[in-house]
């Protein structure tokens, strides 16, 4: 995971190495993570736990990043 928390570099068993931009937000303090979705709502979600902290509504579009 890149410094500011957008880059992801992956491997898989075909031996490529892909960057991915995850359109996500982490935290300043690494707790907590920010993703949009197709269904117009922002999610903020509790890294360490896994769960669900916010729905964030009010979108009135896709959201890419």
């Amino acid at each position: 995971i890149s410094p500011n928390g957008q880059l992801v570099a992956a491997g898989s068993l075909d031996t490529v190495v892909r960057i991915w931009d995850i359109g996500i937000g982490i935290s300043p303090n690494g707790q907590l993570v920010a993703a949009g979705s197709l269904n117009t709502v922002v999610c903020i979600w509790d890294i360490g736990t896994g769960s669900l902290i916010e729905h964030l509504w009010g979108h009135r579009d896709s959201i890419y990043s």
